[in-house]
């Protein structure tokens, strides 16, 4: 008998609720797209439901009863982010897989330097609509997408280590770390795929 951990766990009946963990720029958007695309789920980017134009972040019982309408609406579904405390409720727990995507900082900081100079010369879509990047926010704010990146990489990768050592899917927990390099994520994408194509 195969003793093989699947890449995705599911709930009993192969339906599968997803969450995408990690530090700011690690990835999580692009995989969940990818992720929605594949397996045919509802996605939740949590920038969208997040933030209101010029950067304001929406009232946070507003926050929680957008991301509680879509969970209640969808049995299947991604979403990324890292905003449990802020909900008040744990999509972690009801979530079937949590991802947490860590990479090195020195692979995603490029990324997300790159990234957030697209968006602030208008050649990238912004994080959510009419939340276009200034001058201001990207180099002259303490909430920068860039100063978060790297004052939050460290207490990140703190919390959700615990996390992911008190359930990890090795010991048939719901928490699995996609580290390295890119190796990594790139073998267990083609792992989902395959499951996908199973399905």
């Amino acid at each position: 008998m195969s003793t093989a951990i699947p890449p995705l766990k599911g709930d009993a009946i192969g339906r599968y609720r997803i969450r995408l963990v990690g530090n700011s720029g690690t990835g999580k958007t692009t995989m969940l797209r990818r992720l929605e695309s594949l397996l045919g789920i509802p996605a939740l980017p949590m920038d969208l439901v997040f933030w209101e134009p010029n950067f304001v972040q929406v009232p946070r019982d507003v926050f929680r009863d957008r991301v509680q309408e879509f969970v209640d609406k969808h049995d299947q579904w991604v979403m990324d982010g890292n905003a449990n405390l802020i909900l008040g409720l744990s999509t972690t727990d009801i979530a079937t897989d949590v991802i947490w995507l860590d990479p090195p900082f020195v692979l995603y900081f490029p990324r997300i330097f790159w990234r957030t100079m697209r968006r602030l010369f208008g050649y990238g879509e912004p994080c959510a609509p009419g939340c276009d990047e200034t001058w201001r926010s990207v180099f002259f704010d303490k909430e920068s997408i860039l100063l978060w990146a790297i004052t939050q990489h460290r207490r990140v990768r703190k919390r959700y280590n615990a996390a992911c050592s008190a359930d990890p899917v090795e010991r048939g927990g719901k928490w699995r770390r996609l580290g390295g390099w890119g190796a990594e994520a790139k073998v267990w994408f083609e792992q989902v795929e395959e499951l996908a194509k199973s399905r």
